[in-house]
């Protein structure tokens, strides 16, 4: 006889998962595969988040980039474009004179930043060059000044591809906008503008930069774009004003997006030569690693907390990352989806603003979305690690499964498919739907030969408001000789 249990605490993808769709490496209650689960509560499965597209979402004309995360009530949003979006509540565009279309030929927007003392800006590039513009008397009727940056000091870089990463520090009493301008780091104080303030060197790209105890983390590439031969280092500013830094952190490899929490500045790169992303965070002048994962290198306006999570996306996927309890460790799941996807190299950005997670998607065609997270989905799976249950000569066969939920509501519904011998071939689907019960019994199931199988939990079939929550998986079975 044999037992295999999956139960709490759930921890997430199994390590380096994505290697291998019947991976067998890590512990039971971790997963192979999931779309859209909920692992915030270390107690249960949950069915992930739905989304609600934003009122007015017409005024789009392609995925935003970058998301405020400001205090304020409104936050400013820009495209892919030359549209700079207001969004208030879960209204696009409620305010005066929005969207604003930014004046140039070949707009593509890049970042925005809100501020109460110093202001309202967006970044973006244009054909023939890049700019800081400045958004005014947003309480009111708003104007825009699409050129201050090159009037007051002057013009941004540009390098295709490039982004301009912007954030904010408070320093000695005083407050700073420092945004990254290819090669250089720039800022703004609210009397000067300068953006060259510092020079990281001929070839080198800002990616992104960070803000925490009165340092600035300004991470920079050699070459963007290239993936093989990238060399990163993180620059620790100290005094957005001078012209040189008091450390550096070298990275193996191209650094995408940064973000801090809890005061510790956490970084995700690619290693050179590797299809993998990693995440890790700096301690001292150097990165310690967390996790990996497949996919496409998140970068600035792809990254946010919500939930106490760190939140950021890759390719078609939103992941968080974080420790859901306290004396367990990190955990890496996923628990929202986008409305659209496509193959892209912005896939758009994501936010926590207003009091809401929010996902800007395309299908890079027509349709355009910016959505907001609100209750549950239907579309949620999760699948198990395969196992392993056949030993010599003998195969196996699975004799019973109990699976303890919540008390179930009607129409609550989860389908439990069992896949056997490296997922080939489905040889059962149990459906756990009784109203009432929180213990659900399968016995004499004689699913026989079998080498080894995993489990999918498949809530396609059941309801985004009457929901069921996996606490544990019990699976009991016995080996037979051939």
């Amino acid at each position: 006889m044999w037992k295999i249990d999956i139960k709490a605490p759930f921890g997430g993808y199994s390590p380096r998962w994505f290697k291998n769709t019947n991976s067998t490496y890590g512990n039971s209650n971790q997963a192979n595969a999931m779309t859209n689960i909920d692992m915030s509560d270390p107690s249960a499965l949950k069915q992930g988040f739905g989304i609600t597209t934003v009122t007015d979402n017409s005024d789009l004309t392609a995925e935003l980039v970058d998301i405020g995360e400001s205090d304020r009530t409104f936050q400013l949003a820009i495209e892919n474009t030359a549209k700079l979006h207001s969004l208030s509540g879960t209204v696009l565009d409620n305010l005066t004179n929005f969207p604003h279309t930014i004046s140039g030929t070949s707009v593509v927007g890049q970042s925005v930043f809100l501020d109460v003392n110093l202001g309202y800006f967006y970044f973006y590039r244009t054909n023939t060059g890049a700019d800081i513009g400045k958004a005014s008397n947003l309480d009111g009727t708003p104007t825009f000044d699409d050129d201050w940056g090159s009037t007051t000091d002057a013009g941004l870089k540009v390098f295709t591809g490039a982004k301009y990463p912007v954030t904010s520090i408070d320093i000695n009493n005083s407050s700073y906008m420092v945004f990254g301008n290819i090669q250089y780091m720039g800022y703004y104080d609210g009397v000067t503008l300068d953006v060259q303030a510092i020079d990281f060197g001929a070839g080198k790209i800002v990616s992104d930069m960070s803000a925490t105890n009165d340092y600035v983390y300004v991470s920079v590439n050699d070459a963007e774009g290239e993936n093989i031969h990238t060399k990163g280092i993180i620059y620790v500013v100290s005094d957005p004003t001078t012209t040189t830094w008091v450390d550096t952190i070298n990275v193996n490899g191209k650094i995408g997006a940064t973000i801090v929490k809890d005061g510790i500045v956490y970084v995700f790169h690619q290693k050179n030569a590797s299809d993998e992303i990693t995440l890790s965070y700096v301690n001292g002048n150097r990165l310690e690693k967390l996790t990996t994962f497949d996919g496409a290198l998140p970068r600035y306006g792809q990254v946010t907390i919500w939930k106490d999570l760190i939140m950021f996306r890759s390719d078609h996927k939103i992941y968080s990352f974080g420790q859901i309890a306290e004396g367990q460790g990190n955990i890496l799941f996923s628990n929202i989806s986008p409305k659209y996807t496509h193959t892209s190299v912005d896939y758009g950005a994501i936010a926590n603003a207003n009091g809401k997670l929010w996902i800007s998607s395309s299908d890079n065609s027509t349709n355009h979305d910016l959505s907001y997270q609100n209750g549950n989905t239907v579309t949620s799976s999760w699948t198990s690690l395969v196992f392993n249950v056949s030993n010599g000569d003998s195969l196996a066969m699975i004799d019973s499964l109990t699976i303890y939920t919540n008390a179930l509501e009607a129409n609550a519904k989860c389908d439990l498919k069992i896949y056997k011998n490296q997922g080939q071939t489905l040889v059962k689907t149990l459906e756990i739907s009784e109203t009432g019960k929180t213990r659900h019994v399968f016995r004499n199931l004689g699913l026989n030969d079998i080498e080894d199988f995993k489990i999918v939990l498949d809530y396609s079939s059941g309801s985004a408001t009457k929901l069921v929550d996996i606490r544990q998986i019990n699976i009991k079975g016995h080996n037979y000789e051939l």
